[in-house]
């Protein structure tokens, strides 16, 4: 081969070598982009650079100062992203102790018994809470709360129509009597102790009510009882009636729950069945009557003896302090028939003072003249306190049977007369009742024997509030309404 044959030659291999070089150059960086789209980038790179030839040193130590620029980034934006991410996480941690925290939005319950407790002279936050308890059936919850409030928030016509819809809609006051079974209770037993047929419901070894059933026999008027307990949730009286509900017992299931009962008087007590007024219905036979609530442990209170408490409640020896109860009952020790009293009323009177006493015994006597109860004083010396108990500071009337009926008022009106300081709540109730929201609450059959024993109830009423108004010209109202 001549000389220009090699120059040909070696021409050619150095273009050929130009050509391999571009064409690998060219190559190089998609697969280095390859690579760094299938692994975590900055290590990905680093090890890359590693294996790359001298020629690409320098070109290598750009992509890599070019990687850990990269790579200060992305750890910047993951230390970012899971700071974002640490806030987040600590936001949701906090947010269920918020929610759990007692912080009720506007509009809740919650707001408005403090928006209304705020602003007690705000009739329109009074009674946006006042409905939001009977929305959300808080009716006793209702009653409770006006309770709390002033006499010109509980006189507003839109108060007084909100505190008649808690009794409408508090099952607790039913319109119609609720039939009562064996799976309600196990036995019937005789209650006895008095003129009237009384009975014991009990489940469970427990008595959890006395059953007045509708009889022949005198002072016994279940529709009464029933009468009273509602007239003094009405008045919220500061002594206690039992709650009072109508119920009915089947008569073949009233017999043999009876003869389950294990009491000893068992027989002789059946002997006065045929005074039970049974009503038909549908075939069946039913005894209607009040089932009131068990009362436990009570004591009775001497309320006949008059002479240890008339200065309480009277103007002749009107008194601006009241002695503590202890000496204000140590009387009751002197007498032998009702010695025992004291010792049994001080267990249950825990903080009562004597003018709460006093107060009590104003508001009972008044009522028995509302509803026409004679039944409270006991002629029998050995039986003083027998209508009269107490239990945990309070007066309680246990028997109303012989109320809201025609009778002759001699008895009580000597009673109601020892009465000349009154609560001024309690009359304020009073004064405020409604006719015919009234009469729809106590009797809610609404017979022609109703209307003609709340007819006589409402003459009465107005009786007292004509005497209260007298003794207020006499004495003065804050005397006479003192408490």
């Amino acid at each position: 081969m001549n000389r220009s044959a090699y120059y040909h030659y070696f021409l050619a291999c150095i273009v050929l070598g130009l050509w391999c070089f571009f064409a690998l150059s060219a190559c190089s960086p998609k697969n280095e982009e390859s690579q760094q789209s299938e692994s975590k980038p900055a290590e990905q790179t680093e090890a890359s650079a590693e294996t790359t030839t001298s020629a690409e040193t320098t070109a290598s130590a750009e992509t890599i100062a070019a990687a850990d620029t990269t790579a200060s980034a992305d750890t910047t934006a993951a230390a970012d992203t899971t700071a974002a991410a640490d806030t987040t996480a600590a936001a949701d941690t906090t947010a269920p102790a918020e929610a759990n925290d007692v912080q009720p939005a506007d509009g809740s319950l919650e707001q408005l018994k403090r928006d209304a407790e705020a602003n007690p002279g705000d009739a329109s936050r009074i009674t946006r809470y006042f409905e939001a308890l009977l929305d959300n059936g808080r009716p006793a919850d209702a009653r409770q709360f006006y309770r709390t409030l002033s006499y010109e928030m509980r006189a507003l016509p839109q108060v007084r129509t909100l505190f008649y819809r808690t009794f409408e809609l508090d099952d607790q006051f039913p319109k119609e009597a609720q039939t009562v079974s064996g799976k309600d209770i196990d036995d019937i037993s005789p209650l006895g102790g008095g003129t009237t047929l009384t009975f014991k419901f009990i489940k469970d070894g427990n008595k959890i009510g006395a059953f007045k059933p509708h009889q022949k026999r005198r002072n016994s008027n279940y529709r009464s009882e029933i009468a009273s307990w509602r007239l003094c949730e009405m008045l919220q009286c500061d002594f206690r009636i039992p709650r009072n509900r109508m119920v009915r017992v089947e008569k073949k299931e009233f017999n043999r729950l009876y003869n389950l009962s294990k009491s000893s008087n068992r027989e002789s007590y059946r002997k006065g069945f045929d005074d039970l007024i049974w009503t038909v219905l549908s075939h069946s036979s039913y005894v209607y009557g009040t089932l009131k609530d068990w009362v436990p442990d009570f004591t009775s209170f001497p309320i006949e003896f008059v002479d240890m408490w008339r200065n309480w409640v009277g103007q002749a020896n009107y008194m601006d302090s009241f002695p503590e109860l202890k000496d204000a009952l140590a009387p009751i020790k002197k007498h032998d028939n009702i010695r025992s009293y004291y010792d049994a009323l001080m267990a249950q009177a825990a903080d009562l003072t004597t003018k709460e006493l006093a107060s009590q015994i104003s508001q009972m006597l008044t009522f028995d003249y509302l509803i026409g109860n004679w039944d409270r004083f006991s002629i029998l010396i050995n039986q003083r306190g027998r209508n009269c108990q107490f239990k945990d500071g309070h007066l309680v009337s246990i028997d109303n049977g012989a109320s809201f009926v025609k009778v002759d008022m001699k008895y009580i009106v000597v009673r109601f007369n020892y009465i000349e300081r009154f609560n001024r709540r309690f009359v304020e109730e009073i004064r405020m009742l409604d006719k015919e929201e009234t009469f729809r609450i106590l009797f809610p059959s609404q017979s022609k024997l109703d209307r003609s024993n709340f007819s006589e109830f409402w003459d009465r009423r107005t009786q007292v509030l004509e005497r209260i108004d007298a003794l207020c010209a006499e004495y003065g109202e804050d005397k006479v309404l003192s408490l």
